[in-house]
């Protein structure tokens, strides 16, 4: 594994280099390579052009007719010497070779039908022929050469043409040294190019692998303190419950006792037949009394239970169904009863009895529990009585829950954060920082809402949560 990455690294750059010359010796041979070969044919073409007006008004006689004589063949030799000609010849009107520095070609005719259509018409025509290829003329040629023809007007009559063969033996092989040091000096930047890019993003590459890496084992460590945050919340609840189930269960207790007490009594009174007929009127009123007691103790505590056991229920399942709104805000705040015994917090509520959501009633408990211990763990600290509104209704397809309460509010720094995993200040005091977070993935996630929160320090805070019916 150690060293992977590197043979994986060294391979892509021996491909990458394989392909980056191959392109760029295809590039050299199909654009730069002829396009040298364009302008070296020009620049020759141009030289040729001088040569021949050089030797124009030599090979002229006052007829214009062609005439090679003694000063015009020094002249031509001296050209040889002077531009570099490896061959030059001077063709009649008709194609015939009437000089040549090459004796044995004199006298021959050229009958291609440049003289005839091209050169009467005024233009030159060249061309690169390489070291033993053929000329126009089909001659074998030794070495490099440009090959071009002029031809030769006396004002506007055609009376012959110059073919002069330029030595370009040097020139090529300077310009293809230069070709080859381009291919080399472009190969050598485009790999050490590709070998920094390919070496970024491999960094790249192994940093966004380590950052996903991090960040699944960052979501499965927010997930279990999220599942802690939940049963410690489950757990609270079972033990506020039980606290409150406590007080019907123990007055119920108390008057079973007594009635059990005054039965006996009342026994022993029968049996011994000293019981009076006041004695059992008596009697069937302490009974009646103390099975009213004993009855709504035990309906209180059954109320209480029941709550409990929904909010139990659906806050471990996941589960989409229809269910009531208006029961889930009273179930909730049934069990949160113990902690409003403690102070003189006050709640009201909004919403029809007949209101009917089909989505998770878990998430949407778990959410008013979060929002209703928010307020009286934060928003109403150092409050004696506060108040809690909570209206519901229906708006365009759409449950809208609008949350209030008269803490102390928020300033814009907490309110920019709230939402972070984390983040409480309460930390001090055992706040975990998970509460709102839940409550925001809550209600985005699972409800498929959205959750807003309008606050200002000593204004309350104002939660809008909108989530759809369906």
């Amino acid at each position: 594994m150690k060293y992977t990455w590197k043979v994986g690294y060294l391979k892509a750059i021996l491909v990458a280099s394989c392909l980056i010359l191959g392109a760029m010796l295809a590039y050299n041979s199909l654009v730069v390579y002829p396009s040298f070969n364009e302008m070296l044919t020009r620049n020759t073409e141009e030289e040729a052009v001088r040569v021949a007006h050089y030797l124009m008004l030599e090979v002229l006689n006052d007829r214009n007719a062609l005439e090679i004589g003694d000063e015009a063949s020094e002249k031509i030799r001296d050209a040889l010497d002077q531009f570099r000609l490896w061959k030059l010849k001077i063709f009649s009107a008709q194609g015939e070779v009437v000089h040549s520095t090459d004796q044995s070609e004199i006298g021959t005719v050229n009958a291609s039908s440049i003289f005839s259509k091209d050169l009467p018409e005024g233009r030159i025509l060249s061309k690169v022929v390489r070291k033993d290829g053929k000329s126009s003329e089909g001659e074998p040629v030794p070495l490099d050469i440009t090959e071009t023809y002029i031809p030769i007007f006396k004002g506007e009559k055609f009376v012959g043409a110059f073919e002069i063969y330029y030595d370009i033996t040097q020139r090529k092989a300077r310009q293809d040294q230069n070709l080859r040091l381009s291919t080399l000096v472009s190969g050598s930047i485009a790999l050490l190019f590709f070998g920094v890019l390919i070496f970024i993003l491999e960094r790249t590459g192994r940093s966004i692998v380590e950052r996903k890496i991090a960040e699944k084992k960052l979501i499965e460590y927010q997930k279990q303190l999220v599942e802690s945050e939940k049963m410690a919340s489950l757990g609270g609840l079972v033990a506020g419950v039980a606290h409150e189930i406590n007080t019907p269960v123990g007055s119920a207790v108390t008057v079973a006792s007594s009635l059990d007490e005054r039965t006996r009594h009342y026994r022993g009174l029968l049996e011994s037949n000293q019981i009076k007929r006041s004695d059992l009127q008596k009697y069937f009123e302490t009974a009646s009394s103390s099975s009213s007691v004993i009855l709504t103790s035990l309906r209180q505590a059954a109320d209480l239970i029941k709550s409990f056991k929904q909010v139990a229920v659906d806050q471990s399942c996941q589960e989409r169904r229809s269910f009531k709104v208006r029961q889930c805000i009273d179930d909730v705040l049934v069990s949160l009863k113990p902690k409003f015994r403690q102070n003189a917090h006050e709640v009201e509520v909004n919403c029809p009895a007949e209101l009917e959501i089909n989505n998770d009633p878990g998430a949407l408990t778990q959410v008013f529990t979060n929002l209703v211990i928010n307020s009286l763990d934060h928003g109403f600290a150092g409050t004696e009585r506060g108040r809690i509104r909570l209206d519901a209704e229906v708006e365009d397809g759409i449950l809208q829950i609008r949350y209030t309460d008269n803490g102390i509010g928020m300033d814009k720094e907490t309110l920019q954060k709230m939402y972070e995993p984390f983040f409480t200040t309460k930390r001090s005091q055992g706040g975990s920082g998970l509460g709102m977070h839940i409550t925001y993935n809550l209600v985005s996630q699972t409800l498929h809402g959205s959750i807003e929160c309008k606050s200002a320090p000593g204004q309350g805070a104002i939660f809008t949560i909108r989530i759809p019916l369906d």
